[in-house]
């Protein structure tokens, strides 16, 4: 079976297929019918939908990774009530659009990337429209990285620069958050700082009020840095 690849998209708010005038033979309108009566219509064999969902952390991870979105940004997608169609060419997107327009559909915008698909969405859920193209332009552009500088012994701090120790137990006095970065610097208590740092990015974070830990604390899980900024938290 050939595999679908979008190249292009549609996104649409979920209440404009209810303004819209279908064809008298759907009478199921919803937003899970748009892209097989848009197929129908149109004679093409297929129109991608959405089914926003996250398996687990480790996925939700891939996605933020992949598309170089932040983990609030993902957030708001998912939350977001609008949806997508995909298409594997612009000429069909361009047909449909005209054929949505002429069913008195409005207020979609069409988007050339997943990341836009997640960005606009995001946007929609945070301020009730999608963006125009100068928000558009501002919203891709990549967040500036989230650093909490901390004061590390020498034998922790050697253990993780070794790749013995993949963790952090902290006070959580700053808001760690998944995706955030830790500027791990060496300490001596007689010396002070040594100079020696190393900058890892949290993976998954263990909350305290369970498995003993105590509700003031989390476990950071760290990791290299995986879409790009290390380099420059290192200078």
């Amino acid at each position: 079976m050939r595999k679908f690849k979008p190249k292009c998209y549609i996104v649409y708010p979920t209440n404009m297929v209810y303004e819209m005038t279908w064809p008298s033979d759907w009478g199921n309108v919803c937003p899970a019918n748009l892209s097989p009566m848009l197929s129908e219509v149109l004679k093409v064999k297929a129109i991608g939908s959405e089914i926003k969902l996250i398996w687990n952390a480790s996925h939700r991870h891939a996605v933020v990774k992949d598309n170089n979105v932040t983990y609030q940004q993902l957030e708001d997608y998912l939350k977001a009530d609008c949806s997508l169609l995909s298409f594997q060419s612009v000429r069909t997107r361009t047909k449909a659009v005209k054929a949505i327009e002429k069913m008195g559909g409005k207020g979609f915008i069409c988007i050339d990337s997943y990341r836009e698909v997640i960005l606009s969405q995001a946007h929609y859920h945070v301020n009730k429209s999608f963006p125009l193209p100068a928000q558009k332009m501002e919203i891709a552009s990549t967040p500036e990285p989230i650093i909490h500088e901390l004061k590390t012994s020498p034998q922790h701090f050697n253990a993780i620069m070794f790749g013995f120790k993949a963790f952090e137990i902290r006070k959580n006095d700053r808001d760690f958050q998944v995706g955030h970065y830790l500027r791990l610097k060496e300490w001596y208590k007689d010396q002070g700082y040594s100079g020696d740092q190393i900058v890892k990015r949290i993976k998954y974070i263990v909350y305290g009020g369970q498995f003993g830990l105590h509700k003031d604390y989390v476990v950071m899980q760290l990791e290299d840095d995986p879409i790009g900024p290390l380099g420059k938290l290192k200078s």
